[in-house]
């Protein structure tokens, strides 16, 4: 089985991910999962998410989950 990440910008898109395309991907031996990217990190409290402003912030999160 084949595994496909899809980065996503908010809940909303991380839903339609859960919701529609992974069990549709399933059928086509593809797990898929979502990642929020991430817009803001902080030293302490919560990481801030959804809403990319830039290409910047994409390539971050894109480097750091093809290192997981």
């Amino acid at each position: 089985m084949a595994q496909l990440l899809i980065l996503v910008e908010g809940q909303t898109e991380e839903r339609f991910v859960a919701d529609v395309l992974r069990e549709h991907l399933s059928a086509h031996s593809v797990y898929a999962t979502s990642t929020i990217l991430t817009t803001k990190l902080v030293k302490v409290g919560p990481r801030f998410k959804g809403g990319v402003m830039s290409w910047n912030q994409i390539k971050r999160d894109l480097i750091k989950v093809a290192g997981s």
